[in-house]
């Protein structure tokens, strides 16, 4: 695969977990909302009046809140499994190597941070560049596997 495609890729799965740290939260939020409605319907009283299917409506959005939740809780579990893959990944790597890294990646368009991880630690900023290759291609070993340098 060619170097910018990888390269792109590691940078999005990047961004994306240092925004998933508001994800996993989100979704917890929504879990939570999700319990306290059944909460509210198992305290409730069954209304009277069956719909079709023999079942209460109470009943049909007790079953509808017990689907949501079992899909929540397995896009918890999915996003908890996939952070701590890329948090391990990340942990392998040096600690310079893994500020350039997530400051490279996580930058905007436009931005300096090459200029400004330069300053930081006290390198040029072709060197910053430099090391940032290099972290990617570590990183990527790491991802598959294969950590022979």
């Amino acid at each position: 695969m060619p170097f910018e495609i990888w390269k792109q890729r590691i940078c999005e799965e990047i961004r994306a977990y240092e925004q998933g740290k508001g994800a996993a939260l989100y979704l917890q939020e929504k879990l939570d909302i999700v319990n306290d409605e059944l909460y509210a319907i198992r305290g409730g009283h069954g209304d009277s009046e069956p719909v079709k299917g023999g079942t209460s409506r109470l009943e049909d959005k007790r079953c509808a809140l017990l689907d949501k939740k079992a899909a929540l809780e397995e896009d918890i579990k999915n996003n908890d499994r996939w952070r701590k893959v890329i948090a391990a990944c990340l942990n392998e790597l040096g600690e310079e190597e893994r500020k350039i890294l997530v400051g490279m990646c996580c930058a905007e368009y436009g931005d300096s941070t090459s200029k400004r991880l330069a300053a930081e630690l006290a390198m040029d900023e072709s060197n910053v560049r430099r090391q940032w290759h290099k972290a990617l291609q570590h990183y990527r070993r790491i991802q598959s596997g294969n950590q022979t340098i």
